[in-house]
């Protein structure tokens, strides 16, 4: 995702990822917490 901040550019990337499905698909929840943290 792109976003003016790390939170922004993981909440775009999700909001995306909603949009894409086929059978088996799977995705990581946890991509871009450390920077988030800091």
């Amino acid at each position: 995702g792109l976003g003016d901040s790390v939170k922004m550019a993981q909440k775009q990337a999700y909001e995306t990822l909603e949009k894409i499905h086929f059978e088996g698909a799977q995705y990581r929840r946890d991509i871009g917490w450390r920077g988030l943290k800091h």
